[in-house]
Parts: C-alpha cells; sequence; structure tokens
C-alpha cells in the first residue's frame, strides 16, 4: 500500500534463452494485489493496480492512498507497445482479473471499492489489444477491505466472487451473475473475523472451481481455512454449489488445473494440494 511495489514480466520460448524480465513498472505498484496477465491477439496485456498518495489538505492529517487499475500491453518478447489507465471516471480500481470471453479474447474484471456500494468494472479489448470503455459489470454491496475478485465465464454467464462483509462485519465472500440484480449468494457465509480473505477461481468444461479463503471460527485470532468448492449452472439455468472441501489452516489460496482435472491448490508458504473435484 506504501506504492512501493514493482511489476515485472518475462516471456519463455523454448527456442530461444531464457528471457530477461522486462520492468513493466519500477515503482507505484500497490503490492496487495497480484498483476493480471492474458494474451489478445498479438499483444499480451498485464493490468496492474497502482497506489497513488495525495498528500493531506490540512495541517497534522493523514495522506490518503488512490487505487488506479493500469492495463500494459506488450508484444511477444516483452516490449511496451502502450500503457492505459482504465480506472473509471471518478472511481478507483483494484484486483484485476481476466474472464475468457466466448470470442476467446480476455475482459479485465476489477473492483472500486467503496465503504457501502462498491462496482465490478469491466473492460473489452479489441483484436489488438487496445482497450475499450470502462463500463459497469455488476454494483456489489460492502466490499471488505482489502478488496479481492475471481471472475469466470459459464456458458454465456459470468460469475464474480468477491471478499465481502457479512452480517455483523463478519469476513464472507459472495458470489453474483454479472449483469444480474439478485441478491449476492454465500460462497463463504459471514462467520468469523481475522485477516483479510482471498478468492481464486479456474474454469473447467462444465463448472468452475472456487478456492475461498474463510475463518474458521469467531474469534479474530481463530485461524483461516480454504474451502475449494465447485459451481454450476444447469440447463435450466440453475445455479448449484457443491459442497465445500476444506483445507484446514491454509491461507492465500492460488488454482491450476490438468486435462485430467486435478486441481492444485497452492496457499501460503508454498504447499501444494491436489484435489479432484466432482463436476
Amino acid at each position: 500500500m506504501d506504492a512501493g511495489g514493482r511489476v515485472l514480466a518475462a516471456f519463455f520460448d523454448p527456442s530461444r534463452p531464457v528471457a530477461t524480465p522486462v520492468v513493466v513498472a519500477e515503482q507505484g505498484a500497490d503490492a496487495r494485489f497480484s498483476p493480471a496477465l492474458a494474451r489478445i491477439g498479438p499483444a499480451r496485456v498485464l493490468a496492474y493496480t497502482e497506489a497513488l498518495t495525495q498528500e493531506p489538505s490540512e495541517p497534522g492529517g493523514a495522506p490518503s492512498v488512490t487505487m488506479r487499475l493500469r492495463a500494459v500491453r506488450l508484444d511477444p518478447r516483452g516490449a511496451v507497445l502502450g500503457r492505459h489507465d482504465v480506472t473509471a471516471v471518478a472511481g478507483a480500481g483494484a484486483h484485476p482479473t481476466f474472464v475468457r470471453t466466448a470470442s476467446g479474447r480476455g475482459d479485465l474484471l476489477f473492483i472500486d471499492p467503496r465503504v457501502a456500494l462498491s462496482v465490478i468494472h469491466r473492460v473489452r479489448f479489441d483484436a489488438e489489444g487496445l482497450p475499450g470503455e470502462t463500463t459497469v459489470g455488476r454494483p456489489v454491496n460492502l466490499s471488505a477491505e482489502p478488496p479481492s475478485l475471481a471472475g469466470v465465464r459459464l456458458g454465456e454467464r459470468e460469475l464474480a466472487a468477491y471478499a465481502a462483509v457479512g452480517n455483523m462485519a463478519t469476513r464472507a465472500v459472495g458470489l453474483v451473475e454479472l449483469g444480474a440484480t439478485e441478491a449476492p449468494e454465500g460462497l463463504v457465509p459471514g462467520l468469523g473475523y481475522g485477516q483479510p480473505l482471498t478468492v481464486r477461481v479456474i474454469a473447467r468444461t462444465s463448472d468452475a472451481v472456487f478456492a475461498a479463503e474463510a475463518p474458521s471460527a469467531v474469534p479474530a485470532e481463530a485461524p483461516h481455512e480454504v474451502r475449494v468448492r465447485t459451481v454450476r449452472i444447469d440447463a435450466a439455468g440453475a445455479r448449484t454449489l457443491g459442497v465445500p472441501l476444506v483445507l484446514a489452516g491454509a491461507t492465500r489460496p492460488a488454482l491450476a488445473s490438468d486435462a485430467a482435472g486435478v486441481i492444485a491448490v497452492t496457499v501460503e508458504g508454498g504447499l501444494v494440494h491436489l484435489v479432484r473435484c466432482g463436476s
């Protein structure tokens, strides 16, 4: 949050020597949020959260931090083709994530976190990787601080999970459909307190697998856990949440999958859990 983060990118080609990392941002990146990367046409688009520190308006006041969403276009060797500020007018932006569209391109999602009503924004890119207008994907209520966001496309519908404030100011993770208006579903119902939550998602052929951090009990000092669960939309359009698989004591998940459907869940500390989730 001190705007001291750097953003590096490296592109690997087995027929060439090991690539030297390219400095995409020398400073200013908010290190609480991972960058997001997508291949769109000939370009590689890297999105990251920038933290801009503003001096206090009154003597003795505390400086404020504004988060901006930056998108950088790179060629296949890592040369910078263009830099773009895709933050909405008079807004902020954090935690970028790409969602693969029906056309095969990637839409960029990010969240403008507010104390009450927050907004999940969307940016579409053209065939050359140039960003279009930033639009509203879905307003959401009570985004947690710091925010966390994961998006996925299932058929013709898009889902997003976000770290939320639950009942009694508990930590929770809400699940919503972009473009819809129904109330958020509790991917992680509000239970306890403690550190911020992280949520990740990976798409499969007929469902999506979410990995969401959750408090294991009410007290703030209770250890967190990671809950892995499937989300499926049937032919009638009904959405079904699978029973969570709980990884006790785990935090900060990330996901990968192989062709056989084995899910790798990495967590803080470098531990990898290999799991199978029924579709």
